[in-house]
């Protein structure tokens, strides 16, 4: 009876969790893992495209139609862009830093959202889990710090979906929550297009279904939010239609989500069908690790009756992952990063089952999961301690650290494995909450750590080359890209000037201007194309992930004669 009571008043404090001493270190910890080296790793995937297009926004001074080369690009709404501009020109530069700026301020927001929403019906203790396995989760380390849609994306409609629930459950009037809802939806429409509204209304309304809760189903305040939803979309959709018609307007939601049904989801040979539906879970459930197992304590017998107040919540949760995960797993495409923006719903269930754990069964459930993250840790420590004797095997050289660099990863993950040993004889909650912080450092040292440096070793660089180039140009000049497709954005983007000229491949001298004397092509492999005149080489531009010997894709700088 005291330890409810207790607890009872822990959460009704929870209503002032942001002064809470755990949102301090969550925000710590995401801004030393995430924020620090944002900027190391060069631009790469859709990074430069999103780059290059804010960069054409700022510089033409328009903000309303997303171009590349000076003309549409009909990739995605403008809301990424939107965020990177508005970076670029807060901080006065185009770095990598700054262009990433957006994703890691996105993860913290997320992170603290996440926490923020546990608190609504789990102590400290729980909600810290949920926000560190968040922060921590292994594949959010690749996505929360790059300029891709996924952290914003995540940021926008995981939120949608906690704070709709949120206010479900903390009873605040319909027309708030639903128009908190819809506008965050609409947002996430905005930035990454028609996934955004089948998650949120599929799940939304599956949960009002569920729950037989017909008169918000049709309260006025539901109208309301469908009515700000709509507005928002309309706010950038109207004027866009205005300028470039409605038929642009269709190709920008259709577009993108057309080449992920036809070029990413298409293959529905059976192999593939029965290779992917197998696969999937396996990638979802590494991608998720370290907490990813105590998302399966949920089904445990007991939880439920153990747990009365807190399974509504849970039933959401798995609501949303429900209504979403049939789109990624069925479709023998669909990627795991498609599932980014429920990472939120599987951080709270993870949270959920460490403070169910802790008033259960603290003493046999604590030991064995000490056990195995103590056994990780150091697993990691291992990994890291061994790498720079890799430098003997060149298929593995890129992994081998320097030998005090790699002592010194090590030792801090040793460290975080020796303190959650031995966190057993800590009371509790403290010794969970030990075990929980030094699992969440471990993972941060292993990927902003180990695994960014051997990313950052195998990447070329983009900034050399370029700077090359440019040695051998006059100041300013100008470039005319030849070819029918858009040139590669991560030139553009390292160039720094409009490369707004484009022209068809030439057959014959006259087909280019006589006054065109500097111009630039994408060039792949093995390429046979033969320019009809006199030009010599000014440098090459590498467009490949990583280093390698010679180029396989690159941008060819050419000078007419």
């Amino acid at each position: 009876m005291v330890e409810c009571l207790g607890e009872a008043h822990e959460r009704r404090d929870g209503r002032f969790w942001f002064f809470e001493p755990e949102v301090l270190f969550l925000t710590l910890f995401v801004v030393l893992a995430y924020f620090v080296r944002a900027g190391e790793l060069p631009l790469r995937g859709e990074e430069p495209t999103r780059a290059q297009m804010a960069f054409e926004m700022v510089s033409g001074n328009d903000f309303l139609v997303p171009r590349a080369q000076g003309q549409p690009f009909r990739i995605r709404p403008p809301l990424q862009m939107w965020a990177i501009a508005a970076s670029a020109m807060a901080l006065g530069d185009w770095s990598e830093w700054t262009i990433r700026l957006h994703a890691v301020v996105a993860s913290l927001a997320t992170t603290l959202l996440v926490y923020g929403y546990a608190r609504t019906f789990l102590g400290r203790l729980g909600s810290l889990a949920a926000g560190a396995a968040f922060a921590s989760f292994a594949d959010w380390f690749q996505m929360g710090r790059q300029a891709e849609t996924e952290a914003i994306f995540t940021l926008l409609l995981g939120g949608a979906l906690l704070l709709w629930h949120w206010g479900v459950v903390r009873g605040w009037p319909d027309w708030v929550f639903f128009s908190v809802g819809y506008g965050l939806m609409a947002a996430a429409m905005l930035a990454k297009g028609m996934q955004a509204p089948v998650y949120f209304v599929g799940a939304t309304w599956l949960h009002l279904l569920l729950t037989r809760d017909w008169k918000r189903m049709f309260s006025i305040g539901h109208g309301v939010g469908l009515a700000v939803g709509a507005g928002v979309v309309a706010c950038w959709v109207v004027p866009y239609a205005r300028e470039l018609g409605w038929g642009e307007v269709a190709m920008v939601w259709t577009g993108d989500p057309a080449y992920h049904v036809n070029g990413r989801v298409s293959n529905w040979k059976s192999s593939e069908v029965f290779r992917h539906l197998f696969t999937l879970p396996f990638e979802l459930f590494a991608g998720t690790l370290p907490w990813s197992p105590l998302v399966l304590l949920v089904f445990l017998r007991g939880f439920r009756s153990a747990w009365p107040t807190g399974w509504r919540h849970v039933v959401f949760m798995w609501t949303c992952i429900g209504v979403a995960l049939p789109s990624i797993w069925i479709p023998p495409g669909g990627l795991p990063r498609y599932f980014a923006p429920l990472f939120p719903c599987v951080a709270v269930l993870a949270g959920a089952s460490v403070d169910w754990l802790q008033r259960a069964n603290p003493t046999g459930a604590w030991m064995v999961l000490r056990a195995l993250a103590s056994v990780l840790m150091a697993g990691m420590g291992a990994v890291m301690a061994l790498s720079p004797w890799l430098a003997a095997f060149p298929k593995w050289s890129g992994f081998a650290e320097p030998l005090p660099v790699a002592f010194a990863y090590a030792g801090v993950v040793f460290l975080m494995a020796a303190a959650t040993a031995f966190s057993g004889r800590i009371s509790a909650p403290a010794g969970p909450r030990v075990g929980i912080v030094c699992m969440a450092v471990a993972m941060a040292v292993y990927f902003s750590g180990f695994v960014m440096d051997f990313r950052v070793r195998r990447s070329g660089n983009p900034t050399e080359a370029m700077r090359a180039i440019k040695a051998e140009l006059p100041a300013g000049q100008e470039l005319v890209s030849l070819g029918d497709q858009y040139l590669a954005p991560l030139f553009a983007y390292h160039y720094g000037l409009p490369i707004t000229t484009r022209r068809p491949w030439p057959l014959k001298p006259e087909d280019l201007p006589a006054n065109l004397e500097y111009f630039c092509f994408e060039s792949h492999g093995a390429d046979s194309r033969v320019l009809p005149f006199k030009w010599k080489q000014i440098g090459v531009f590498p467009l490949d992930r990583y280093r390698l010997p010679s180029p396989v894709s690159r941008v060819v700088v050419g000078q007419r004669q």
